[in-house]
Formats: C-alpha cells, structure tokens, sequence
C-alpha cells in the first residue's frame, strides 16, 4: 500500500469504476468501507481489494452470516440468506476486478466459499384481476388515489415500485407520443400503428440506472392510457408526485408506499411484485397469441422488465413460472444457430485472453502516480 493513499481511498475509487447508477456506486463503496473496518479491527489495515485472500472473505461473509446475538433464540436465527451471501460476494468480487485484480485466479468465488446454489423459481404469483381491483378500490375508498394509480401503473405496464414514484416525467413524454402516434392513425384496423404499438421508455428509478422501453399490453391498452391521464392530473396538483413520505423526499414516499401496500394486504405471495409478475403474464400469452415464437416472446418480455434480452430462462422461471406449462417446447437448434453460438464463445474466449494480457499493464499504470510520489519524497 502506498503511503499518499490509504486503502479506504482505493476501496472509494474501485466503487466509482463499477458501472450503474450513482446509488449502486455508493452501496457497493458502503459495503467495501465496511469489510475494510472489519479487516482492520482484526489487525489487517490497509489491504487493497486486489490482496484479498480467501480465508479473509470467507471469515468476513461467515461473520455477516452469523450474527453475535445475546440470546440463544436469536442465534438460531440465520443473519444472511443464501441470495444475501452471493449479493456480498458479488460485490467484493466487483471491488477485486475494478482494482485490477482477479478473485476467480484468488478462489474467491461461490464453489470455493461453499455458498449453494439459490434458487431462482419465482417466489410470488401473479396477481388475479378481481383481487387487483378490489385492493385499488379500497386504496381509493381510504382516500389514497395517489397509491391506486401507482398500484395501476405497476399492473399495466410492469414498473417496479420505484419507477412509478419516479415516473411523472416519463409518462408525460409517453402522453405527447401517444397523441401523435394515435393522431396518424384513428384506429389499428386502418392500417396504421394503432395501439399495439405504443411503448414507453422508462428512465427514472431503474435498476442500475438502465433505460429500457416497456410495452403497452394491447387488451388493456385504452384502460392504460386512461391511468396515465389520471396520473398526470394527479401529479399536476401534487408537486409533481403521487406519493408522498413524511419529508417529502423519494425514500420516505417509498416507505410510505410500502407501509400502505401492506395494510391492504399485498404481502407475501402478493405482494406489489406480484403486479409484475401479472404484467409478465399478460405480455407473454399475448405475443404468442400474435404468432411470436417461444424464444422472442420470452426475449421481449425480458427487455420490457428491463433484465435484457438474454434473460430469458430466468424470465421463464421467475416471472412466468405459473404459466410455464402453457408455453410450447423450445425450437430446435439449427446448424446456423450452433455455429453462431461457437463464434460467439471463440470471441469471448480471446476477450477474456486480452483482458488478462492487459491486467498487468493496468496495474502498472495504476500504481505509476504513487511510485513517483514515493521517488518525490
């Protein structure tokens, strides 16, 4: 370690390097400043990501699996689920890399800290139709017309909880689009876009910062423009927001909605994720209903929740595990296909071969400005 940089500053600069959101920078700065705090307590200071071991990480996600409880009930409880353990370590993994390490060469890695596999079958159900609107009706009945129309735009066009409180910009560029485009054409049958064609680019309050379209579902296309209207009326006489917390910031409007949503009951199986799940639904029987294949309606669905097209098996078992059984078997493979998927492993192979050429030249640049404040002094 150098003396003009301490291992906190390293940690702080790898985070910026991940890419993302300024939010996921900060958590994974968050989590490394604590692992760095906890190597130090234990007479370790001042260790770079890249010189993590084994036995360090292992010591350090077993210590956060286990917590020091006083009494004997609490330490039955376990402390750091299995898809917590693999979050953590991925995360340190990520410090590792951005300072010009590699864990997989240290064995840091799932099968070398013993950490299972997790499950990835969806634990919620989509949400019924008469149960969606019976929560809605009484979300209004209480008053609380901000929260139903969250709850709608969740349900009509697959936003996660924190996209709909951010949405307000997003759904008023969507109404001036939607206006031109059913402007050129007054209905689907005349041959023009029609409403089948309407999508919406969702870009506040994504996870990691990623912009992605999400698709209007076309049997609830006019209910849906209808909840967008009713938004935006909403929002022009609330400062611009549908929820609103205690200190009328995005964090408090998130607990706010969350403490809502479970007093009217969408918890467990069917909680607000369960809306998304119904939207996954809706959207998947519906491109196969229009003669889209298997592989493209699952690609399309992932790209409107926004996991990219190449999510498609987890789609399948998380989001559409109840309907997996409705769904044709996959086709099969052609000789172009598989051709296509040897190039694209052949590439990723020599990637990978020039990634690690150029690790220790990277190295070497990084550590250039301390080398020549060491020679300075």
């Amino acid at each position: 370690m150098s003396k003009t940089q301490t291992s906190a500053q390293v940690i702080a600069r790898a985070a910026q390097k991940q890419r993302g959101s300024r939010s996921g920078k900060a958590n994974l700065n968050r989590e490394g400043q604590a692992l760095n705090q906890w190597l130090s307590a234990r007479g370790h200071p001042d260790v770079r990501p890249r010189h993590l071991t084994l036995l360090q990480v292992r010591a350090y996600i077993l210590c956060r699996a286990i917590p020091v409880a006083a009494s004997e009930e609490q330490r039955k409880r376990p402390g750091c689920s299995v898809a917590a353990q693999a979050n953590l370590l991925s995360k340190i993994r990520s410090l590792i890399r951005n300072d010009h390490g590699d864990p997989d060469a240290a064995g840091i890695t799932r099968k070398g800290l013993g950490i299972t596999p997790r499950s990835r079958v969806g634990k919620k159900l989509p949400i019924e139709q008469n149960h969606f609107e019976q929560v809605v009706a009484e979300a209004r009945r209480k008053g609380q017309e901000g929260l139903a129309l969250t709850l709608e735009l969740e349900r009509y066009l697959g936003f996660r909880g924190l996209e709909a409180l951010s949405s307000t910009s997003a759904l008023l560029e969507f109404a001036c689009d939607a206006v031109r485009l059913l402007g050129q054409s007054n209905s689907t049958a005349a041959g023009g876009p029609g409403l089948r064609d309407l999508s919406m680019a969702v870009v506040d309050g994504t996870k990691g910062g990623r912009i992605r379209d999400t698709f209007v579902l076309q049997r609830h296309a006019l209910t849906t423009l209808h909840v967008i209207q009713q938004a935006l009326d909403y929002a022009a006489t609330h400062d611009g927001f549908l929820v609103v917390g205690k200190k009328n910031d995005l964090a408090s409007a998130r607990r706010h909605y969350h403490s809502q949503c479970r007093k009217l009951g969408l918890v467990g199986q069917f909680a607000p994720h369960s809306l998304r799940y119904r939207y996954a639904v809706d959207l998947l029987q519906e491109l196969m209903e229009r003669g889209w294949s298997r592989q493209d309606s699952l690609a399309r669905v992932s790209l409107a929740l926004g996991h990219g097209s190449s999510r498609q098996r987890y789609v399948r078992s998380v989001y559409c595990n109840s309907v997996v059984d409705q769904l044709p078997p996959p086709e099969k493979r052609t000789r172009t296909m598989q051709r296509q998927a040897a190039e694209l492993r052949e590439l990723m192979a020599l990637w990978r071969t020039k990634r690690e050429a150029t690790a220790g030249a990277l190295e070497l640049l990084d550590d250039l400005p301390d080398a020549a404040a060491e020679l300075v002094a």
